[in-house]
């Protein structure tokens, strides 16, 4: 698990939107993808102000390559975050609270988090739908959770998300806004980002097809917290749907169609992924 550029990325556009405050968690500790200079370079490219405060370093070894790379406490550093915890199903990495999200949370860690990142835990457990409902549970109403994982089967993850799945929930449970994006690689430096079109999915009757493609690709979320918000709410994917709850999915997710929220995450290169059905949007280089 890990907060790699991509989610680094969502994470800093969204500190720009509204900061983060308060206390926040990671599920699991946390791995950041980014040597220091470049994460400076990446938050201050999301409109951020940074300091030259010397971060703190730590040793890791990602994909193969030895350097040294901003751990999370310095990550979070750069947002301003001052209550920073994580969550894992052991203390194998010294995590602040022990609990296996394949089971429900205790009641000590509900509603008790502002802001919450799962760098990549749904996708390699049993029961992601208990996951998600666990994160959801343990926001405060106004928090927000941000997520990434697996959407095709490159690497090793359990469970392959498609980004609708995410969103349904949200939907039918009634945060106040969710904007979920399906980052397509080319190869490790160049990749396309596509995002739902929410008129489409509120107002068409008509089918919603995946985007095929052959390459490495990305489910990436970020989910507000309302205060009438429940976490236990079943969707139900759009082709069996009756009627009622047409209706309804209809007029909850045109809450989202107010947001004033920006793109969160942008491509970085040329379109390279042209064949997409109706019903996604790309979203283009800055």
């Amino acid at each position: 698990m890990a907060i790699h550029r991509q989610l680094s990325e969502l994470i800093f556009r969204e500190q720009h939107h509204l900061p983060l405050d308060g206390d926040v968690i990671t599920i699991g500790r946390l791995c950041v993808e980014l040597l220091p200079q470049d994460a400076k370079d990446l938050a201050r490219s999301c409109g951020l102000s940074v300091t030259e405060e010397e971060l703190e370093l730590e040793e890791r070894i990602i994909r193969g390559a030895n350097g040294k790379r901003i751990s999370d406490k310095a990550f979070f550093h750069l947002l301003n975050v001052e209550h920073l915890s994580s969550l894992d199903v052991s203390e194998y990495e010294g995590a602040n609270h022990i609990h296996d999200l394949n089971i429900l949370i205790p009641n000590e860690l509900e509603e008790k988090f502002d802001f919450i990142v799962d760098g990549g835990t749904s996708d390699n457990v049993f029961d992601p739908a208990m996951t998600l409902r666990n994160l959801s549970k343990m926001l405060k109403p106004g928090g927000r959770v941000v997520a990434t994982n697996m959407a095709s089967n490159h690497q090793t993850p359990y469970v392959i998300f498609n980004a609708i799945w995410f969103l349904d929930y949200f939907v039918v449970n009634k945060f106040n806004d969710c904007k979920v994006y399906i980052c397509i690689f080319r190869d490790l430096h160049h990749w396309n980002v596509f995002t739902y079109d929410l008129e489409y999915l509120a107002s068409s009757p008509s089918r919603l097809l995946n985007i095929e493609t052959p390459y490495r690709t990305l489910a990436l979320m970020l989910a507000e917290k309302s205060h009438e918000s429940s976490w236990d709410e079943i969707p139900t994917q759009w082709q069996y749907r009756s009627d009622g709850e047409r209706s309804i999915y209809s007029g909850k997710i045109r809450k989202f169609l107010s947001s004033k929220r920006p793109p969160l995450l942008r491509s970085n290169c040329e379109r390279f992924v042209d064949d997409v059905p109706d019903g996604y949007l790309y979203v283009e280089m800055e």
